[in-house]
């Protein structure tokens, strides 16, 4: 039988933590962040990515100095040295830039580098791990939650469009996303509440029915969004496919096989190039989009060491570019070199937490599935971790905080089995 958390013993208790109804406060902190989609769907705020984003920063800031106040936070040195340098070396991108910051929106940016770096903080330098198991389960549910109802909004909204796709020539003149501001969003959204679901079922032992991955995984598809379709696929084929059992292996070559039938004998063909691969748009630019912001970078002074958040926004607008769809080279313009060992740092850190967790292989696969996933949707879409917002917070909690926290259940539960040693 697999191991979860509640067959492994109590979850893991730091000093200082609270409990009872206060272990609500992760997931209305959750909550909080959704609100603002919720008040633009309703049209009391304008339909604008800036209004979520201020909304954001300040209910992070809310709630770090809320976590500072209410517990008893001992701080790792090697941790808290590492922290105040990676500060110290943000602090100095901004300096040397400020000069070229023009735009007011640039205010938003650095405010949103601040809260990231106390979030990183709160998550890495504490000595013991904040969120009890109560906490980090209640956030899940409320993430799957709103995924389904905008997933029901979605569907309400363009239920006349879902059975007209035949007819549609432009996929992007289609628009499903739900509570989202763009399909995208909604995409990489819809794909972190697939993981939660699995999550939730198999580490926490909660009961999630087959209609809930129904519905999200549907509205996935409808979102169009390649890269979170893409790393959904991922996630799921590395966490199911298991080379030490040759039967999930022949069953995979048996579906692979009937889909290139039905792929070259059947309209499939068609349906899967204009709204998937879309060979009369190719990659949306993106590589031109890439390649233009690595030239920039190679005529500016600071390009090796970054130019901060808050300018790499203006390079972008001075290149035409909205966005760069490439987490790897949003962090490496935004913080340099640096920025990237220390990007590949918190996966590192991840994958050896995993390693030493005591949850069970199926559950170890399952982190790793997820962790792998994330990897492959930052190769196309900028989703970064430790960043304000929902999706951000979303993807910090599962790929971080949660491997962080099997990791420091184990310890403890270590911990309890050497103690009791010793009396006996």
């Amino acid at each position: 039988m697999e191991r979860s958390l509640y067959a492994s013993g109590r979850a893991f208790a730091g000093r200082g933590q609270l409990s009872g109804q206060k272990n609500t406060v992760l997931r209305n902190f959750t909550c909080l962040l959704m609100l603002p989609y919720i008040l633009i769907f309703l049209g009391v705020l304008p339909g604008r990515e800036i209004y979520p984003t201020i909304f954001s920063i300040a209910v992070f800031a809310v709630f770090l100095l809320w976590c500072l106040a209410a517990f008893d936070i001992k701080i790792r040195r090697k941790a808290g040295a590492a922290f105040l340098l990676v500060a110290l070396w943000a602090a100095l991108l901004l300096v040397l830039n400020f000069g070229s910051l023009r735009a007011r929106s640039d205010v938003v940016y650095d405010a949103n580098t601040l809260v990231g770096l106390g979030m990183l903080f709160l998550i890495f330098a504490a000595r013991h791990l904040l969120f009890t198991r109560e906490m980090l389960e209640s956030a899940l549910k409320a993430i799957v939650g709103f995924g389904l109802l905008s997933s029901v909004v979605n569907i309400v909204q363009n239920y006349d469009g879902v059975f007209s796709l035949a007819a549609v020539t432009q996929v992007y003149s289609v628009k499903f996303t739900g509570l989202f501001l763009g399909r995208n969003q909604f995409g990489w959204y819809l794909y972190l509440c697939l993981i939660c679901c699995m999550l939730l079922k198999h580490l926490f032992g909660a009961r999630v029915h087959p209609a809930v991955f129904f519905l999200l995984a549907v509205n996935l598809f409808f979102t169009f969004s390649r890269a979170a379709m893409l790393s959904a696929a991922v996630f799921f084929g590395l966490y199911w496919l298991d080379i030490r059992r040759p039967k999930k292996v022949l069953l995979l070559l048996v579906l692979l096989a009937a889909f290139l039938l039905l792929y070259f004998t059947t309209d499939l063909r068609g349906m899967i190039d204009r709204f998937l691969i879309r060979s009369n748009f190719g990659d949306s630019g993106r590589t031109d989009r890439w390649g233009a912001l690595l030239d920039t970078l190679r005529q500016r002074e600071y390009g090796l060491w970054g130019v901060s958040p808050a300018l790499f926004k203006e390079l972008l607008l001075l290149n035409g570019i909205e966005q760069i769809d490439n987490a790897y080279l949003e962090i490496l313009a935004s913080y340099g070199f640096p920025g990237c060992l220390l990007y590949a740092g918190v996966f590192v850190s991840v994958f050896v937490r995993i390693k030493r967790a005591e949850v069970g292989r199926e559950n170890k696969r399952l982190l790793t599935a997820a962790v792998l996933s994330f990897l492959v949707l930052g190769c196309f879409e900028s989703l970064l971790l430790f960043e304000v917002g929902l999706n951000q917070w979303t993807a910090t909690l599962v790929i971080v905080v949660l491997p962080r926290f099997c990791s420091a259940h184990t310890s403890d539960a270590e911990r309890g089995r050497r103690i009791q040693r010793e009396l006996l």
